[in-house]
């Protein structure tokens, strides 16, 4: 496989059309009300819309100061500007996503530079893979720290190198504090990378640190005008989900439950491309080893989740896309003759695509949360009628509404409900007079006499109907006891 199918003068063209590509497949999968997780509307896209606004649900997470607000402040900036050139709360959120989206677009361009250290074919396909692999798509039109993280350290670790010079050291030091801020969870594997990649090389170590330096300061700025010591957030974070568990409320798994995640995820691919990872070359075991020791450190912490080894499958599919140019070099030389360019560049990048289609379809990183995660778009409907003066969901369904999606401030109700045989509303008493909306399963229609259903979305079993009814909203004492606010603050959530 030559590199005849590569010239100087078309370098270039590649790594455009490659961009323009990652792109536009970004575009066509991107999806405004889309959520992963609920962390991903409650612990970002509300508590951002809440400091452009005032109004917003506050989680645990923010009552116990366990977050960082840096992630939010990067949310803000976009949100605020286009709710202020659009005039509504929908047009910052849209930006928002676009600002986060813009940002995960770091590994394709990643990918570029990495391979280009083989070979400008390596950079081709390592750029192409990263440009249509589904997890690639998927993660980047979501809000996560996860995501942003991984993106940044990609960025980092495709500038820092023994070779590269002083401003390339001073921007990977930038990227990776920022990739460690947004989620610390990844800086022993940035510390393993940085001891592989730099060695004892003390000079660029300075330029490092001192690239970082500023992310820090800023951070450090951001978390006193939030009321917090700089960093302080860490520290709570590890005293409540290390040291008093607080995150094994949602779900314990045993160490080797990741690697059942990636064989879910990439089936019979899994092996293959973790032995094409291996067999990237050794200048780029830094960041393979990085990828490794971060998904042990995961593995022995009790909650998993998928998103939280991005990071490592990221790196896995970028490198085995480089280690798979490599494969087809082996086979040249097995075979005494090289593959016409052309035609194996197309076959390879065509396998890339084939399996990234089909391993993807269905959305299948989306089907925990993301089948039911409907709520969204019918806040948003409810929002844009100005008769709604008040709703209420489910109370643990909770993460179903936000005042950034609703978009003005209407009042939330978390009301009772029945869990078997299934979630479903309880008989509301006269709280339902402060509200005239509900979100809420379509079988819950018997308990909200004068309501009609406007809009339904998702499948069954989670089906959740946007309920209306006609007429004002009174405020009661039972409204009260009811209020968002004040039951998370009840049951902690």
């Amino acid at each position: 496989m030559g590199e005849a199918v590569v010239t100087t003068r078309n370098e270039r063209a590649w790594f455009w059309g490659l961009l323009a590509l990652a792109v536009l497949l970004r575009a066509l999968t991107f999806d405004a009300f889309a959520m992963h997780h609920p962390d991903e509307v409650l612990q970002y896209i509300e508590p951002a819309y809440r400091l452009v606004t005032g109004e917003g649900i506050v989680t645990w997470e923010y009552r116990y100061g366990m977050r960082s607000y840096l992630f939010l402040w990067f949310l803000a900036g976009p949100m605020a500007l286009g709710k202020a050139l659009a005039g509504n709360a929908f047009a910052g959120i849209v930006a928002a996503r676009i600002a986060a989206a813009a940002v995960a677009l770091i590994p394709v361009v990643a990918g570029w530079h990495f391979g280009r250290r083989r070979s400008p074919t390596h950079g081709i396909v390592a750029m192409a893979v990263m440009a249509v692999w589904y997890e690639q798509l998927v993660f980047s039109t979501h809000v996560l720290t996860e995501t942003m993280a991984t993106s940044l350290f990609l960025g980092a670790a495709a500038v820092i190198d023994r070779r590269e010079g002083r401003n390339r050291i001073l921007a990977g030091g930038t990227l990776l504090a920022l990739a460690v801020l947004l989620r610390f969870h990844y800086a022993l594997a940035a510390f393993i990378f940085l001891l592989l990649a730099l060695g004892t090389d003390w000079r660029r170590w300075g330029w490092l640190i001192l690239g970082g330096i500023p992310i820090a300061v800023v951070s450090g700025a951001i978390d006193l005008a939030m009321g917090q010591w700089p960093f302080q957030w860490v520290w709570t974070n590890l005293q409540m989900n290390v040291v008093q568990g607080r995150a094994s409320w949602f779900g314990v798994e045993p160490p080797y439950f990741y690697l059942k995640l990636i064989w879910g995820q990439w089936g019979l691919l899994a092996l293959p491309i973790a032995l094409l990872a291996v067999e990237s070359g050794k200048e780029y075991r830094p960041v393979l080893y990085a990828a490794v020791f971060n998904l042990a450190v995961h593995c022995l912490i009790p909650h998993k989740e998928y998103r939280f080894i991005e990071l490592t499958t990221a790196t896995f599919v970028m490198l085995a896309a480089i280690g798979s140019v490599n494969f087809l070099r082996w086979l040249e030389t097995r075979r005494g003759a090289v593959f016409p360019a052309l035609p194996a560049l197309a076959a390879l990048l065509l396998f890339w695509a084939v399996s990234s289609a089909w391993l993807g379809r269905g959305r299948p990183l989306d089907q925990w949360h993301g089948e039911r995660a409907v709520g969204q778009e019918l806040a948003y409907l409810a929002g844009q009628d100005q008769r709604i003066c008040g709703i209420g969901t489910l109370t643990f369904e909770f993460w179903q509404l936000s005042h950034a999606y609703l978009g003005r401030p209407v009042p939330i109700l978390l009301l009772e409900q029945v869990h078997r045989p299934r979630a479903n509303l309880k008989p509301p008493g006269r709280e339902l007079e402060s509200i005239n909306a509900v979100l809420a399963p379509a079988s819950s229609a018997s308990e909200l006499p004068g309501y009609s259903a406007v809009r339904c979305k998702g499948a069954e079993p989670y089906t959740r109907c946007l309920f209306v009814r006609p007429g004002g909203c009174t405020l009661t004492p039972e409204a009260k006891d009811r209020e968002a606010a004040k039951v998370m603050r009840e049951h902690d959530i």
